[in-house]
């Protein structure tokens, strides 16, 4: 898979399973919602595999791949202690997912991951999402943020993550988020939402 590098954050693994996950449940249930049961998915940049247990606790057939190895390791511990079979995690670089074939995958999901990406990674990611997928779920921040406390509170979470990981986030808002980067990849929007006060958006796209 590519050139396999370690993408560390002081926060990964047992920090970001306790205090990060949980503020994403809802956008979870969301996605599990959309995502038929049994199907083939690729969870790009999964982190600790929160949404890949979901998914395959509905019967789906779950590939994580994740950068960062930190992330990995807790995600494989929690997989250990439940015996989950139906489900692997990778540490690799998404930008080339060599092992995968043309349209492997039913879907390909990406949450949370482009933001923090320099626009050329982004493209790359995308571009590999759909050649081994038949559907892309494409979630992130909403780009423009309501001007409330809402979107003060997202922006809040980005300082707080590092100033690398806050400079990325300030380029992909200036890029004009999501909407940008899917254009670039030359991706089709199927259907698109906001939720959890219009700060998230989900892309459903091919």
């Amino acid at each position: 898979m590519g050139r396999i590098l370690n993408k560390p954050h002081y926060y990964d693994g047992r920090i970001y399973e306790r205090i990060i996950d949980p503020y994403f449940a809802k956008v979870r249930d969301r996605i599990s919602e959309i995502i038929p049961s049994r199907s083939k998915v690729l969870d790009v940049a999964c982190g600790t595999g929160a949404l890949c247990f979901r998914l395959a606790a509905k019967g789906c057939e779950v590939i994580g791949v994740e950068l960062s190895l930190k992330m990995v390791e807790q995600a494989r511990l929690r997989q250990e202690q439940g015996k989950i079979e139906n489900l692997q995690f990778i540490h690799g670089d998404a930008t080339r997912l060599e092992e995968f074939s043309d349209k492997a995958f039913d879907i390909a999901i990406i949450s949370f991951g482009l933001h923090e990406m320099a626009q050329d990674e982004g493209r790359k990611v995308l571009l590999e999402m759909k050649r081994v997928a038949k559907r892309l779920i494409i979630v992130d921040y909403a780009v423009p943020q309501p001007r409330r406390l809402a979107g003060i509170t997202c922006r809040f979470k980005e300082i707080v993550a590092g100033w690398d990981h806050f400079s990325r986030f300030k380029e992909f808002y200036r890029l004009g988020g999501l909407n940008f980067l899917l254009k670039e990849a030359e991706i089709k929007i199927l259907d698109r939402e906001r939720i959890k006060k219009k700060t998230i958006e989900i892309i459903q796209a091919r």
